[in-house]
């Protein structure tokens, strides 16, 4: 019998998942390295222009993974994105009692690795919502919480721990509906889109990441389509402080908004038209609160009150 050829010798190549997500841009030795962990299936969502790839080494991970993205992302068409999660799955293995790490990778970067699937999926939610808020080309992102109130946006701006989510919940127990504790969505005119995730709530004094909560769990009714600003909110919790907010102008609404804006070093002219364009015909308020539920009855009182002209 005549020896095999070179070309039958060779092992049958691996079916690809017409549904993986490819990596655009050059390949390093970094990423070729966690390419070869050995990735069996994928898929690629989209949010406000921003497309993202997910990949595991089973459908279940994957499924996990996915469950945890946000409500605005939605599936797109497979193929070249600028930025590719992925999931290697940890846990106990069949017949063992040794628990191995979960692991996440941003493209070559890994993003977490614990024991605990919280604190991986508490990472990859911040690391997602920071690249979609840093990139998407249609929308400015400001870390603020939002409610409506008689068909108009309130603002909250603030860093985490600032107690934005604890104003934001008080406000909607006053008949607001409930836009985001996390993100302010504005479009080129200013107007304010819902980012209804899960509110995240800690326990009293808890510097750690909060427990997370669905609106619909805290009766809660949230957001649709896009609103105006009618309300900016610069304000921060400080222990028995009384609510007493000065009036700011509009300019100095729209650079403490920036404070907060995700994009404002990578599109900082969109940044700030945006910006001026929600505070334009908004008032502004400023200082410090003690109490939310005391916050929250000023802020109803202060927007019932006819403005002066």
């Amino acid at each position: 019998m005549a020896p095999a050829s070179r070309a039958a010798r060779k092992r049958p190549s691996k079916t690809v998942d017409p549904e993986m997500p490819r990596l655009a841009g050059r390949m390093t030795s970094c990423q070729d390295g966690v390419d070869k962990l050995g990735w069996n299936v994928g898929a690629t969502y989209a949010c406000h222009g921003v497309r993202v790839g997910f990949r595991a080494k089973n459908a279940a991970a994957l499924a996990q993974l996915v469950s945890w993205l946000p409500r605005a992302m939605t599936l797109a068409t497979p193929g070249d994105v600028p930025v590719l999660y992925s999931y290697l799955e940890g846990g106990a293995a069949p017949g063992s009692k040794v628990k191995r790490f979960h692991i996440l990778y941003r493209n070559f970067l890994r993003v977490a690795r614990s024991l605990d699937l919280d604190d991986l999926r508490s990472a990859f939610g911040r690391d997602l919502n920071m690249y979609i808020g840093e990139h998407a080309s249609r929308r400015i992102f400001v870390h603020a919480g939002v409610v409506a109130i008689d068909g108009a946006a309130v603002l909250i701006p603030g860093k985490s721990f600032s107690g934005k989510t604890t104003l934001t919940r008080a406000l909607v127990d006053r008949g607001g509906v409930y836009f985001s504790d996390e993100y302010a969505v504005l479009d080129s005119r200013g107007n304010v889109s819902p980012w209804a995730e899960p509110l995240s709530i800690r326990k009293n004094g808890a510097r750690e990441s909060g427990e997370k909560h669905s609106a619909e769990s805290l009766g809660m009714q949230t957001g649709r389509g896009s609103l105006p600003v009618r309300l900016v909110v610069m304000t921060s919790f400080k222990e028995g402080q009384r609510f007493k907010p000065r009036t700011v102008t509009p300019g100095a609404g729209a650079l403490g908004l920036l404070e907060h804006t995700l994009p404002a070093r990578r599109r900082p002219e969109a940044a700030l038209k945006s910006l001026a364009s929600a505070v334009t015909g908004a008032r502004i308020l400023h200082g410090p609160r003690g109490d939310a539920a005391k916050a929250a009855d000023a802020i109803v009182r202060y927007l019932a009150t006819p403005r002066s002209v």
